[in-house]
């Protein structure tokens, strides 16, 4: 599951048994249609993950892919042609038949909302989706349905492609219900649980025809925030609910103590400041470095953001491949380091002024993470000077390219390594960083092409050596 950053949840740890009914306290719902599903958002992802399935799930237990509508898949012998076979029992809520041809169009749907689906863009692989995307072609060609089979042809080789269809933003929705209308009435779903009956607060989830949940249902009520949302938690009115930032050290105390859990639900998350690599100011790499080692990003973590973790490299906690030091002294806080790396950058002098781009979070943080990273060049000997803008403003300076040190944020909807790379692709549709190196783009096609799980982690963990040897990044938290 995707969330903000921060946002853990607390869990009564003796759960309903067979038969029961979970409790569930979310947030930020928004839509129930899984395209639309907010991966900023882990009551979001959550709610939909429960009311749709697509051909993957990802098992948090057993950290791998298992099979959700989909019994088996494979991959020829040239990487590039998967296929999919579909349970020929399974069926939508109301009984309806699922095949392959609702999988590719659900698919499709998700291809078809662009950049503003984050998993949607991951689809890029696939032959056909550029002609999609751009209107050329009604469908993504590179998907062909026949019965239960779903063929999947690629440019290149994706051996992760079964992660990426396990986001839930891939739940297959019934094609008479692909609409707004209906996600805002009774969408019909193809989840474990179907709905039963909904009210602006509160959705009441039963367990769908052949499901094999244990639970007889779910009822997920919809607060405000999460505060409220801990609250009637804490008043006994909730199996699970989110706990706000600042209160969980004391959830954590409260819950070891009764029995219950809390858990961190921001390893997917990552956030830093990307680096314009085309802007004139951070053109030259050693400024660059200097700028990772001038902050002190622990210590920003600790003030800002509570119950996180300073980020070790690019590849995030969980995830295969992830080095506790994986950027070792190159992102060790040492202004005197950073000054020399400055000097040596511009040994006569006129070193830019790097500007701080972000755009204001709810919770009023990310001003306060730009103030601190500003103080920290300027005590570095590097002149900046912090930008703020709306998101709207601050979308178009990155799309555009003219933003400079700016507001990164990640997230992942499981612990994927590749999708913590793919930004540092230079041909990818995430490159937001405009780096060009072929040798990294090489490294990250090769990780993606190796037959086993331990080359595909060696060879990703040389593409993330060659990205952090780049310094497109100052990862934080």
């Amino acid at each position: 599951m995707s969330t903000g950053l921060a946002l853990s949840g607390a869990r009564i740890t003796t759960m309903p048994g067979a038969g029961g009914t979970l409790r569930v306290g979310v947030i930020d719902v928004g839509s129930l249609d899984p395209a639309a599903a907010n991966p900023g958002s882990a009551s979001s992802m959550l709610v939909a993950d429960l009311l749709f399935d697509g051909l993957t799930s990802y098992d948090v237990s057993k950290g791998t892919v298992v099979g959700a509508l989909a019994t088996s898949w494979g991959v020829g012998a040239d990487g590039l042609t998967w296929k999919f076979q579909i349970d020929p029992a399974a069926t939508f809520a109301d009984g309806t038949r699922i095949g392959a041809a609702e999988v590719k169009q659900s698919i499709e749907r998700v291809a078809s909302r662009g950049e503003q689906a984050l998993s949607g863009v991951r689809l890029a692989l696939i032959v056909g989706y550029a002609e999609f995307a751009k209107g050329d072609s009604s469908a993504i060609t590179g998907l062909v349905a026949e019965g239960t089979t779903l063929e999947v042809r690629l440019r290149s080789s994706y051996a992760v492609l079964p992660e990426l269809f396990a986001d839930p933003v891939f739940g297959v929705v019934k094609p008479s219900d692909a609409s707004a209308t209906a996600f805002a009435s009774s969408p019909v779903g193809s989840g474990s649980f179907a709905l039963a009956s909904r009210t602006a607060t509160k959705l009441t989830l039963v367990k769908a025809p052949k499901s094999h949940a244990l639970l007889a249902g779910v009822d997920v009520t919809i607060y405000p925030d999460a505060a409220a949302a801990y609250a009637a938690f804490a008043n006994g009115e909730l199996d699970e609910a989110p706990v706000p930032a600042d209160r969980i050290a004391a959830a954590t105390t409260a819950a070891t103590a009764s029995g219950g859990s809390v858990v961190s639900a921001s390893q997917q998350v990552s956030y830093g400041f990307g680096m314009n690599l085309a802007s004139p100011a951070l053109a030259n790499v050693e400024l660059r470095k200097a700028i990772v080692r001038a902050v002190d990003r622990d210590g920003i973590r600790r003030r800002i953001f509570p119950g996180t973790a300073t980020m070790t490299g690019l590849i995030g906690p969980e995830a295969n491949g992830w080095r506790d030091d994986a950027c070792g002294a190159a992102c060790t806080y040492d202004v005197a380091a950073a000054m020399a790396q400055v000097k040596a950058a511009y040994p006569a002098g006129g070193v830019p002024t790097v500007h701080v781009d972000y755009f204001e979070d709810d919770l009023k943080r990310d001003g306060k993470v730009a103030a601190a990273i500003a103080a920290a060049l300027q005590a570095a000997g590097i002149p900046a000077e912090v930008r703020s803008h709306s998101l709207a403003e601050f979308q178009q300076l990155v799309v555009s390219g003219r933003a400079e040190l700016f507001r990164y944020g990640w997230i992942g909807s499981y612990p994927s390594t590749d999708a913590y790379l793919a930004p540092f692709e230079s041909s990818g549709t995430d490159n937001v960083f405009s780096l060009a190196d072929p040798a990294l783009t090489a490294a990250i096609v090769q990780a993606r092409s190796a037959p086993t799980d331990a080359a595909r982690t060696a060879a990703y963990i040389a593409a993330e050596d060659l990205a952090l040897a780049l310094a497109p990044l100052l990862p934080l938290v």
